[in-house]
């Protein structure tokens, strides 16, 4: 067969898939303080009594068809806590960016806590806020990033602050 003739063939399309490099699933079995991205990642599982915690940016990006699951403490009687995600206390911070075009499902039985340590002003102690409530801005728990669609699911039968 001419090169021609393969060049035009089916074949071509299919060793291309083959191609592919696999990517293993990462289960994060200890506290860890790495973000994640699932395109090197994989589906990412925080398993209970882990937290991934992070000082800026993203703590898990989804730019892949890969899914993101945060285990619960079982709900037996151990003393097990749930898995924690803990985003930075900066501008921007995010537990889970997912971005466009992607399909994904994101199940949220653990703690996701996107928190600063910041006091409000309160000048005239009626307890009513007077100026800014907060001093970092855009901050998200779970958060679906503008620009095309996103399909699947989010499921949250656990915590977000």
């Amino acid at each position: 067969m001419k090169l021609s003739a393969l060049l035009g063939s089916t074949c071509i399309p299919s060793l291309a898939l083959l191609a592919a490099p696999a990517v293993a699933d990462t289960n994060v079995s200890g506290d860890s303080r790495t973000p994640l991205v699932t395109a090197t990642a994989g589906n990412i599982v925080v398993q209970k009594d882990v937290e991934l915690e992070v000082s800026t940016g993203a703590a898990i990006t989804v730019n892949s068809n890969s899914n993101v699951t945060i285990e619960d403490d079982d709900s037996d009687t151990s003393d097990d806590e749930a898995g924690r995600i803990v985003a930075g206390k900066g501008d921007g911070a995010t537990a889970i960016l997912v971005q466009p075009g992607v399909t994904t499902v994101i199940s949220n039985a653990g703690t996701i806590s996107v928190l600063e340590d910041f006091e409000p002003e309160d000048e005239d102690a009626n307890g009513i806020a007077d100026g800014a409530i907060a001093s970092a801005s855009d901050r998200y728990g779970i958060r679906l990033a503008p620009g095309g669609t996103v399909n699947g699911s989010i499921e949250n039968l656990g915590t977000i602050t």
